[in-house]
Protein backbone atom coordinates (compact mmCIF):
# COMPACT_ATOMS: atom_id res chain seq x y z
CA UNK A 1 0.00 0.00 0.00
CA UNK A 2 1.36 3.42 -1.20
CA UNK A 3 1.04 6.21 1.11
CA UNK A 4 -0.68 9.66 0.04
CA UNK A 5 2.44 11.58 0.01
CA UNK A 6 4.27 9.41 -2.73
CA UNK A 7 0.27 8.83 -4.46
CA UNK A 8 1.12 13.09 -5.12
CA UNK A 9 4.75 12.74 -5.96
CA UNK A 10 3.86 10.56 -8.78
CA UNK A 11 0.71 12.95 -9.56
CA UNK A 12 3.01 15.98 -9.48
CA UNK A 13 5.42 14.11 -11.58
CA UNK A 14 3.00 13.30 -14.61
CA UNK A 15 1.99 17.06 -14.34
CA UNK A 16 6.08 18.09 -14.29
CA UNK A 17 5.98 16.23 -17.61
CA UNK A 18 2.72 17.13 -19.15
CA UNK A 19 2.83 20.58 -18.57
CA UNK A 20 6.77 20.84 -19.74
CA UNK A 21 5.79 18.94 -22.89
CA UNK A 22 4.06 22.61 -23.64
CA UNK A 23 0.54 20.56 -25.56
CA UNK A 24 -1.22 21.17 -22.50
CA UNK A 25 -5.11 21.54 -23.14
CA UNK A 26 -7.48 24.35 -21.46
CA UNK A 27 -9.16 21.51 -19.74
CA UNK A 28 -5.81 19.89 -18.71
CA UNK A 29 -4.81 22.99 -17.40
CA UNK A 30 -8.19 23.30 -15.51
CA UNK A 31 -7.54 19.55 -14.10
CA UNK A 32 -4.25 20.38 -12.82
CA UNK A 33 -5.04 23.64 -10.99
CA UNK A 34 -8.12 21.72 -9.36
CA UNK A 35 -5.48 19.52 -8.08
CA UNK A 36 -3.08 21.28 -7.10
CA UNK A 37 -5.19 23.32 -4.85
CA UNK A 38 -7.42 19.96 -3.58
CA UNK A 39 -4.86 19.45 -0.85
CA UNK A 40 -2.06 20.70 1.14
CA UNK A 41 0.41 17.62 -0.07
CA UNK A 42 -0.16 18.18 -3.08
CA UNK A 43 0.97 21.63 -3.09
CA UNK A 44 3.98 19.96 -0.88
CA UNK A 45 4.57 17.21 -3.82
CA UNK A 46 4.79 19.55 -6.29
CA UNK A 47 7.40 21.68 -4.86
CA UNK A 48 9.21 18.60 -4.18
CA UNK A 49 9.15 18.09 -7.70
CA UNK A 50 10.57 21.22 -8.63
CA UNK A 51 13.22 21.04 -6.31
CA UNK A 52 14.03 17.26 -7.65
CA UNK A 53 13.75 18.96 -11.33
CA UNK A 54 16.56 21.14 -10.78
CA UNK A 55 18.72 18.66 -9.36
CA UNK A 56 18.94 17.07 -12.90
CA UNK A 57 19.61 19.65 -14.60
CA UNK A 58 22.64 17.64 -15.84
CA UNK A 59 20.85 14.73 -16.65
CA UNK A 60 19.09 16.50 -19.55
CA UNK A 61 19.77 14.30 -21.96
CA UNK A 62 19.67 11.19 -20.00
CA UNK A 63 17.39 8.15 -22.31
CA UNK A 64 15.28 8.04 -18.72
CA UNK A 65 14.08 11.64 -19.20
CA UNK A 66 14.27 11.50 -22.88
CA UNK A 67 12.06 8.95 -22.75
CA UNK A 68 9.37 11.06 -19.77
CA UNK A 69 9.47 13.80 -22.56
CA UNK A 70 8.76 11.27 -25.55
CA UNK A 71 5.48 9.86 -23.60
CA UNK A 72 4.60 13.35 -22.30
CA UNK A 73 4.52 14.71 -25.94
CA UNK A 74 1.90 12.19 -27.53
CA UNK A 75 -1.02 13.11 -28.30
CA UNK A 76 -3.76 12.82 -25.46
CA UNK A 77 -7.75 11.79 -24.93
CA UNK A 78 -8.68 15.06 -23.34
CA UNK A 79 -10.87 13.66 -20.72
CA UNK A 80 -8.90 10.71 -20.30
CA UNK A 81 -5.33 11.49 -20.09
CA UNK A 82 -3.43 10.14 -16.89
CA UNK A 83 0.15 11.05 -15.41
CA UNK A 84 1.21 7.30 -14.19
CA UNK A 85 2.95 6.36 -17.35
CA UNK A 86 5.02 9.22 -17.54
CA UNK A 87 4.89 9.61 -13.64
CA UNK A 88 7.62 6.61 -13.55
CA UNK A 89 9.37 7.47 -16.33
CA UNK A 90 10.48 11.21 -14.52
CA UNK A 91 10.42 9.68 -11.24
CA UNK A 92 13.33 7.60 -12.88
CA UNK A 93 14.80 10.27 -13.59
CA UNK A 94 14.24 12.35 -10.94
CA UNK A 95 16.02 9.29 -9.26
CA UNK A 96 18.89 9.13 -11.17
CA UNK A 97 19.73 13.05 -11.12
CA UNK A 98 19.41 12.91 -7.07
CA UNK A 99 22.08 9.67 -7.38
CA UNK A 100 24.57 11.17 -9.72
CA UNK A 101 24.40 14.56 -7.68
CA UNK A 102 25.40 13.02 -4.71
CA UNK A 103 28.17 10.89 -6.32
CA UNK A 104 29.73 13.88 -8.27
CA UNK A 105 32.83 15.67 -7.59
CA UNK A 106 32.93 18.11 -6.01
CA UNK A 107 35.62 20.04 -8.11
CA UNK A 108 33.23 19.73 -11.49
CA UNK A 109 33.33 23.16 -12.86
CA UNK A 110 29.71 24.67 -14.00
CA UNK A 111 30.77 25.64 -17.66
CA UNK A 112 31.46 21.26 -17.88
CA UNK A 113 28.06 20.69 -16.42
CA UNK A 114 25.02 20.37 -19.25
CA UNK A 115 22.54 22.90 -19.59
CA UNK A 116 18.79 22.12 -19.56
CA UNK A 117 17.36 22.67 -22.71
CA UNK A 118 15.02 25.76 -23.17
CA UNK A 119 11.71 24.73 -23.30
CA UNK A 120 9.21 26.83 -25.42
CA UNK A 121 5.52 27.73 -24.52
CA UNK A 122 2.59 29.82 -26.81
CA UNK A 123 -0.81 30.72 -27.01
CA UNK A 124 -2.93 31.04 -29.86
CA UNK A 125 -5.04 34.18 -30.44
CA UNK A 126 -7.87 34.87 -27.60
CA UNK A 127 -6.49 32.00 -25.37
CA UNK A 128 -5.10 33.12 -21.96
CA UNK A 129 -2.81 30.06 -20.47
CA UNK A 130 -1.44 29.37 -17.16
CA UNK A 131 2.06 27.85 -17.35
CA UNK A 132 3.93 26.45 -14.73
CA UNK A 133 7.54 26.46 -15.44
CA UNK A 134 10.65 23.83 -13.61
CA UNK A 135 11.27 26.23 -10.32
CA UNK A 136 7.75 26.86 -9.12
CA UNK A 137 7.07 30.28 -11.26
CA UNK A 138 3.88 30.41 -12.58
CA UNK A 139 3.48 32.33 -15.69
CA UNK A 140 -0.06 33.87 -17.03
CA UNK A 141 0.49 33.90 -20.81
CA UNK A 142 -1.43 36.21 -22.55
CA UNK A 143 -3.38 35.19 -25.86
CA UNK A 144 -1.26 35.21 -29.20
CA UNK A 145 2.22 35.22 -26.75
CA UNK A 146 5.15 33.07 -26.43
CA UNK A 147 7.98 32.64 -23.84
CA UNK A 148 11.10 30.21 -24.06
CA UNK A 149 12.34 28.73 -20.43
CA UNK A 150 16.19 27.63 -19.72
CA UNK A 151 17.54 27.11 -16.30
CA UNK A 152 21.35 26.67 -16.18
CA UNK A 153 21.89 25.98 -12.24
CA UNK A 154 23.09 29.51 -12.03
CA UNK A 155 20.71 31.85 -13.00
CA UNK A 156 16.47 31.06 -14.45
CA UNK A 157 16.31 32.82 -18.03
CA UNK A 158 12.92 33.72 -19.67
CA UNK A 159 13.03 35.01 -23.22
CA UNK A 160 8.95 37.13 -24.25
CA UNK A 161 9.04 36.81 -28.06
CA UNK A 162 5.88 37.72 -28.37
CA UNK A 163 2.90 39.30 -26.74
CA UNK A 164 2.43 39.66 -22.83
CA UNK A 165 2.90 37.85 -19.12
CA UNK A 166 2.87 37.61 -15.85
CA UNK A 167 5.19 36.12 -13.96
CA UNK A 168 4.65 35.14 -9.87
CA UNK A 169 8.31 34.32 -9.31
CA UNK A 170 9.12 31.64 -7.07
CA UNK A 171 11.39 32.81 -3.95
CA UNK A 172 15.26 31.42 -5.26
CA UNK A 173 17.80 34.20 -3.95
CA UNK A 174 20.62 32.07 -5.06
CA UNK A 175 18.95 31.62 -8.04
CA UNK A 176 18.14 35.29 -9.64
CA UNK A 177 14.86 35.27 -12.40
CA UNK A 178 15.65 37.32 -15.87
CA UNK A 179 12.97 38.13 -18.42
CA UNK A 180 14.22 39.69 -21.41
CA UNK A 181 12.52 41.18 -24.59
CA UNK A 182 13.51 43.69 -27.40
CA UNK A 183 16.77 44.24 -25.68
CA UNK A 184 15.36 44.68 -22.10
CA UNK A 185 15.90 42.76 -18.97
CA UNK A 186 14.10 42.33 -16.07
CA UNK A 187 15.80 41.02 -13.35
CA UNK A 188 13.06 39.83 -10.06
CA UNK A 189 13.61 37.79 -6.82
CA UNK A 190 9.97 37.03 -5.42
CA UNK A 191 8.27 39.35 -7.16
CA UNK A 192 4.80 40.03 -9.61
CA UNK A 193 4.89 41.70 -12.76
CA UNK A 194 4.02 41.99 -16.29
CA UNK A 195 5.67 42.00 -19.49
CA UNK A 196 4.02 43.73 -22.63
CA UNK A 197 5.89 43.72 -26.14
CA UNK A 198 4.26 46.10 -27.68
CA UNK A 199 4.92 47.02 -31.25
CA UNK A 200 7.11 50.08 -30.11
CA UNK A 201 8.14 49.59 -26.64
CA UNK A 202 8.57 47.03 -23.96
CA UNK A 203 6.69 47.89 -20.91
CA UNK A 204 6.79 46.66 -17.51
CA UNK A 205 4.30 46.60 -14.77
CA UNK A 206 5.21 45.57 -11.09
CA UNK A 207 2.57 44.60 -8.77
CA UNK A 208 4.58 43.01 -5.98
CA UNK A 209 7.73 43.11 -4.80
CA UNK A 210 10.98 44.73 -6.96
CA UNK A 211 12.69 44.41 -10.28
CA UNK A 212 15.00 46.24 -11.67
CA UNK A 213 14.66 47.23 -15.80
CA UNK A 214 18.09 47.08 -17.89
CA UNK A 215 19.01 47.70 -21.00
CA UNK A 216 21.02 44.50 -22.94
CA UNK A 217 24.22 46.89 -23.95
CA UNK A 218 27.63 46.88 -23.32
CA UNK A 219 27.33 50.61 -23.09
CA UNK A 220 28.44 51.86 -19.82
CA UNK A 221 25.46 54.52 -20.04
CA UNK A 222 23.37 51.57 -20.29
CA UNK A 223 19.89 52.76 -19.21
CA UNK A 224 18.14 51.17 -15.71
CA UNK A 225 15.60 51.44 -13.75
CA UNK A 226 14.24 49.94 -10.21
CA UNK A 227 10.63 49.51 -10.24
CA UNK A 228 8.58 49.69 -6.66
CA UNK A 229 5.33 48.14 -6.29
CA UNK A 230 2.32 50.01 -8.56
CA UNK A 231 4.88 51.89 -11.31
CA UNK A 232 4.78 51.13 -14.58
CA UNK A 233 7.99 51.68 -17.03
CA UNK A 234 7.38 52.00 -20.67
CA UNK A 235 10.53 51.45 -22.47
CA UNK A 236 10.62 52.07 -26.16
CA UNK A 237 12.82 51.19 -28.66
CA UNK A 238 13.81 54.88 -29.51
CA UNK A 239 13.39 58.16 -27.20
CA UNK A 240 13.23 58.59 -23.19
CA UNK A 241 11.90 55.76 -20.65
CA UNK A 242 8.99 56.77 -18.48
CA UNK A 243 7.60 55.56 -15.73
CA UNK A 244 4.36 56.80 -13.50
CA UNK A 245 2.41 55.12 -10.69
CA UNK A 246 -0.60 52.98 -11.95
CA UNK A 247 -3.75 51.02 -9.89
CA UNK A 248 -2.54 47.34 -9.39
CA UNK A 249 -6.28 46.26 -9.55
CA UNK A 250 -7.07 47.80 -12.81
CA UNK A 251 -3.67 46.58 -14.08
CA UNK A 252 -4.32 43.19 -13.61
CA UNK A 253 -7.94 43.37 -14.71
CA UNK A 254 -6.36 41.55 -18.59
CA UNK A 255 -6.53 38.32 -16.50
CA UNK A 256 -10.11 38.11 -16.36
CA UNK A 257 -10.77 39.60 -19.63
CA UNK A 258 -11.09 43.55 -19.57
CA UNK A 259 -8.22 45.63 -21.21
CA UNK A 260 -7.80 48.92 -19.49
CA UNK A 261 -6.25 51.77 -21.72
CA UNK A 262 -5.22 54.68 -20.40
CA UNK A 263 -3.94 57.80 -22.56
CA UNK A 264 -2.64 54.47 -24.74
CA UNK A 265 -1.84 55.25 -28.51
CA UNK A 266 -4.60 53.80 -30.56
CA UNK A 267 -1.86 51.58 -32.45
CA UNK A 268 -1.22 49.23 -29.08
CA UNK A 269 -4.80 49.20 -28.37
CA UNK A 270 -5.64 47.76 -31.88
CA UNK A 271 -2.91 45.38 -31.53
CA UNK A 272 -3.67 44.33 -27.71
CA UNK A 273 -7.47 44.01 -28.98
CA UNK A 274 -5.74 41.52 -31.86
CA UNK A 275 -4.70 38.66 -29.77
CA UNK A 276 -8.39 37.97 -28.43
CA UNK A 277 -10.04 37.89 -31.88
CA UNK A 278 -9.08 36.40 -35.67
CA UNK A 279 -10.86 39.81 -36.72
CA UNK A 280 -8.44 42.21 -36.92
CA UNK A 281 -8.87 46.14 -36.72
CA UNK A 282 -7.13 47.72 -39.18
CA UNK A 283 -6.16 51.19 -39.18
CA UNK A 284 -5.56 52.63 -42.20
CA UNK A 285 -3.70 55.63 -41.62
CA UNK A 286 -0.68 56.43 -38.94
CA UNK A 287 -1.41 59.46 -37.77
CA UNK A 288 -5.02 57.76 -36.24
CA UNK A 289 -2.53 55.38 -34.80
CA UNK A 290 -1.06 57.78 -32.55
CA UNK A 291 -4.28 59.20 -31.22
CA UNK A 292 -4.55 58.67 -27.45
CA UNK A 293 -7.37 56.23 -26.27
CA UNK A 294 -8.95 55.53 -22.66
CA UNK A 295 -11.26 53.24 -21.65
CA UNK A 296 -11.82 49.80 -20.43
CA UNK A 297 -12.67 47.56 -23.84
CA UNK A 298 -14.22 43.41 -23.29
CA UNK A 299 -11.51 41.03 -24.77
CA UNK A 300 -12.29 39.66 -28.26
CA UNK A 301 -14.98 42.52 -29.28
CA UNK A 302 -13.03 44.30 -31.55
CA UNK A 303 -16.50 45.58 -33.02
CA UNK A 304 -17.18 47.43 -29.59
CA UNK A 305 -14.02 49.62 -29.97
CA UNK A 306 -14.58 50.63 -34.17
CA UNK A 307 -18.25 52.01 -33.10
CA UNK A 308 -17.24 53.84 -29.68
CA UNK A 309 -14.33 55.41 -31.78
CA UNK A 310 -17.21 56.32 -34.93
CA UNK A 311 -19.50 57.48 -32.38
CA UNK A 312 -16.79 59.83 -30.79
CA UNK A 313 -15.75 61.00 -34.23
CA UNK A 314 -12.22 59.49 -33.11
CA UNK A 315 -12.31 57.35 -36.12
CA UNK A 316 -14.32 56.05 -38.98
CA UNK A 317 -15.27 52.62 -39.72
CA UNK A 318 -14.38 52.08 -43.82
CA UNK A 319 -15.04 48.58 -44.54
CA UNK A 320 -15.90 45.66 -42.38
CA UNK A 321 -15.44 41.94 -43.39
CA UNK A 322 -15.22 38.66 -41.29
CA UNK A 323 -11.80 38.75 -40.73
CA UNK A 324 -11.19 42.85 -41.13
CA UNK A 325 -12.61 45.97 -39.17
CA UNK A 326 -10.57 49.11 -41.37
CA UNK A 327 -10.20 52.30 -39.59
CA UNK A 328 -9.82 55.36 -41.00
CA UNK A 329 -9.81 59.66 -39.87
CA UNK A 330 -13.14 60.58 -40.08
Amino acid sequence: MRTVDEQALDAAAGWHARLGSGRVSAREQQDFDAWIDAAPEHRKAWDETQSAWALVGELADHPALAQARRQARKPAAPRYWAPVAIAAGLAAAVALGVTWKALAPASLAPAEQAQVAAIDYATPVAQVRRVALADGTVVMLDADSAISAAFDGKTRRVTLSRGRAQFQVAHDAAHPFVVTAQGRSVTALGTVFDVDLEPAAVTVTLLQGKVAVRELTARQDARQAILAPGERLVAPGQGAWSRRAIDTTQAARWLKGDLVFDESELGAVAAELNRYSSRKLVLADAGLARTPISGVFRAGDPEALAEGLAASGVARVARRSPDQIVLTKP
